[in-house]
């Protein structure tokens, strides 16, 4: 049997939530400004085609490269970064198998991308064939249709059949369409109101068909753009006139009907712009005026003698200048010509943008604008969240975060009574970027915990598997803070496990890899002997382990210098009764190949001094003040060059920026703990990136200076751990040096 239509769902949901809105106390509140949301380094692109699009509860951009990265809500694989857990991610992750793309679709829960050579490709949920791809069946006995289980969702992008010189698309609750270059326009998807959107029969279908201004078989021509609402649609015609046809049209009655072929919006002409929303619709004209018809239940329309549906167009007060326009749920958004954002409907969520809590302004009548939000160049927008593009590429979000839709990692908000903080009502900067100006994208690698977030690095750095793992454990620090240079020698991600058994996610990492060999580095009363034998059955194992953490250091870089002769010559002291500081020289030490040793902080451990001695060290790098690595100590050692702070911070720091790193890409983990940057020390180490640390209120100055310092530098930052780790309140602080 097939479910209701995701659209059907929306409104008694949202109406519900409003008078819920209105009851909760004011401890409740919603921060009601944007802020940066993920970050990819997105196009710009032509302004007739999607850079970024917003669905029911996720979110699409599209990379300067051609690739497509996806956040938010992953219930039917609408990312499309092949997961079949359908795990939401509130951070960007890219769209599998997908190239030179020119504009992205976000639907309900499907996803469209537009391709250079003219081609459409969907994923995600397929039910009513708003994916494009799969076959309709009929059901035994007939009359009714269906789609299979194996087409009922795509966890990576197909091709829609039958389309080829497409120039736009769209993407409704539960169809789609697309514009092709000779001006006509085609759809395929859901029919609950009829044959309207597809005109075809069966209440849904797969394959695309051309859109009908009568029951003669007249087609909808001389089309210049296209939008999707949630079961209608509009066109917009090279002569300036509007066309719909779908569900919910408002008739002179203002009375909800369906049209089943495509008819001219009446008293409507010069415009350059549309926009269906859920119920409403908006048309921008050539004079910079906005026109608004349909339902105006929560002010969507603007300010109105009374919360009236119209069938006419009338043009929305207090707004001028305008050059674009978005119908979301309920609310209604304009795009000024000086970058400037302007909402104006629902707000219970934040949703407007305008710093005020729901409580006070859950309705908002006339046009405000969006605090903290400048230099805009597109605007989207979903079920109670929108993104905005600013002019160098930055992306930001507001409104709920339920599921990831801000981008930024974090979770906040939710369509659960009594729970809806964690939201905002202004801007928040995501990990998605568009540009070239602001050009950092922010991104964050994180699971449930430690362990799993170990395994997301090795996803994330390791798509297709290892021959070599390194494994160590998650529960002491000190066998590990030497795994790095290894890991690297080998290309070998670092999995992280309990001392006695393998956690589920890290024994299907393990599978997944597939490694020949896995290095276990400390004794079994760190990584038991059970474990040792669970890997055995599918893997070579070795065991690289000494007495303390100083003999197991030792041991790695005299296993290293067997396997790598050349490494010979340097080494790296770092004090090993503490992890930052290990940790933070870590990737540079294994990207340059050179082996890290441990020492007590006035007393260099005879392990160590063997492995001095067997390396043959002439040039000698010191982590750390003389607090935690003696000069008594520094004496024993030769060529000594000392990397230090006042705090294991301002180390990190001094370790960056004294050490010729490369800052295109860099990454963050705590400075409190050690599991995280372990496990990315060796994705870092492939690109040479350093490990920041950063404390748990971003306090360090030394810190803050140096991402100002380097915003133009850093391409890329990725924060290693989840929000327990590397707080919302961290990541707002750093992204804010990038908009300085």
């Amino acid at each position: 049997m097939l479910k209701k239509p995701l659209r059907k769902k929306i409104s008694s949901c949202f109406m519900a939530l409003m008078l819920l809105g209105m009851l909760l106390p004011a401890s409740v509140v919603l921060n009601s400004t944007p802020a940066l949301a993920a970050e990819v380094s997105v196009q710009a692109g032509s302004a007739s085609l999607s850079t970024i699009s917003a669905g029911f509860v996720h979110s699409l951009a599209l990379d300067s490269d051609g690739s497509v990265w996806a956040w938010g809500d992953n219930s039917e694989g609408q990312l499309g970064n092949n997961r079949s857990d359908l795990h939401n991610s509130a951070t960007p992750v890219k769209v599998n198998d997908l190239t030179n793309v020119i504009a992205v679709a976000a639907g309900g829960a499907h996803s469209l991308a537009l391709k250079k050579d003219g081609t459409v490709w969907g994923w995600g949920n397929n039910e009513y064939g708003q994916g494009g791809y799969g076959k309709i069946e009929l059901i035994a006995g007939g009359p009714s249709y269906y789609m299979p289980d194996e087409f009922l969702r795509s966890y990576t992008p197909l091709q829609v059949q039958g389309l080829t010189d497409i120039i736009a698309i769209a993407a409704g609750m539960d169809y789609s369409l697309a514009l092709k270059s000779d001006g006509t326009v085609w759809a395929w998807g859901s029919e609950p109101y009829g044959n309207q959107l597809t005109n075809t029969s069966g209440g849904f279908s797969n394959i695309p068909a051309q859109i009908q201004i009568d029951s003669y078989g007249n087609k909808l021509t001389d089309i210049t753009k296209i939008s999707a609402g949630s079961a209608f649609a509009l066109a917009l015609k090279k002569d300036g006139t509007v066309w719909t046809w779908g569900g919910l049209l408002v008739d002179d009655q203002g009375v909800h009907n369906s049209v089943a072929h495509a008819q001219q919006v009446l008293s409507l002409s010069d415009v350059v712009s549309i926009s269906a929303g859920y119920s409403h619709s908006l048309a921008l004209k050539s004079d910079g005026t906005v026109w608004g018809w349909g339902s105006n239940d929560l002010f969507q329309l603007g300010d109105r003698n009374s919360a009236e549906n119209w069938s006419t167009p009338l043009q929305i007060s207090g707004l001028n200048h305008v050059h674009g326009i978005v119908a979301g749920t309920y609310l209604s958004m304009a795009l000024k010509t000086d970058g400037t954002v302007w909402s104006w409907g629902a707000n219970i969520w934040g949703q407007l943008g305008n710093a005020a809590d729901f409580e006070t302004e859950p309705l908002v009548k006339n046009p405000v604008q969006v605090k903290e939000l400048k230099n805009v160049t597109a605007i989207a927008s979903g079920f109670g969240f929108n993104i905005a593009r600013q002019n160098g590429g930055s992306i930001w979000a507001w409104g709920v975060n339920s599921d990831g839709q801000h981008g930024n990692g974090s979770y906040g908000g939710s369509y659960e009574i009594g729970d809806f903080t964690g939201g905002s009502s202004s801007p928040v900067k995501s990990s998605a970027q568009v540009g070239s100006f602001d050009n950092t994208a922010f991104t964050r690698l994180a699971g449930n915990d430690a362990m799993d977030t170990s395994v997301k690095i090795s996803q994330e750095g390791w798509p297709n598997g290892a021959s070599t793992v390194i494994l160590a454990t998650v529960v002491n620090f000190p066998d590990a803070l030497a795994a790095a240079p290894l890991a690297h020698e080998y290309d070998a991600p670092v999995l992280l496990t309990e001392s006695t058994h393998l956690t589920p996610a890290v024994e299907e990492e393990l599978q997944r890899l597939n490694p020949s060999k896995v290095i276990i580095v400390g004794g079994t009363a760190v990584v038991s002997q059970e474990v040792e034998d669970q890997i055995k059955q599918n893997s070579d194992v070795t065991r690289l382990s000494g007495y303390d953490q100083f003999e197991t250091a030792a041991q790695i870089a005299e296993y290293l210098l067997d396997v790598n002769p050349e490494i010979s010559g340097k080494a790296v002291i770092a004090y090993g009764r503490n992890f930052p500081d290990a940790l933070a020289i870590s990737s540079w030490a294994a990207y340059h190949g050179i082996p890290i040793l441990l020492t007590e902080r006035g007393e260099l451990p005879p392990a160590t001094k063997t492995a001095l001695q067997k390396l043959k060290v002439t040039e000698t790098i010191v982590v750390g003040g003389t607090a935690v690595v003696s000069a008594e100590v520094e004496g024993q050692l030769t060529g000594v060059k000392r990397y230090s702070g006042i705090d294991q911070y301002q180390t990190g720091i001094a370790i960056a920026k004294g050490l010729g790193n490369s800052f295109n890409q860099v990454y963050l983990a705590t400075g409190d703990n050690f599991p995280d940057a372990l496990a990315g020390s060796a994705l870092a180490a492939r690109t040479g990136s350093p490990i920041i640390l950063v404390d748990k209120n971003l306090d360090s100055t030394a810190v803050t200076n140096f991402f100002a310092d380097h915003n133009l530098d850093i391409q890329r930052a990725t924060v290693l751990g989840g929000t327990a780790v590397v707080s919302p309140l961290v990541w707002g602080k750093i992204t804010r040096c990038f908009t300085l």
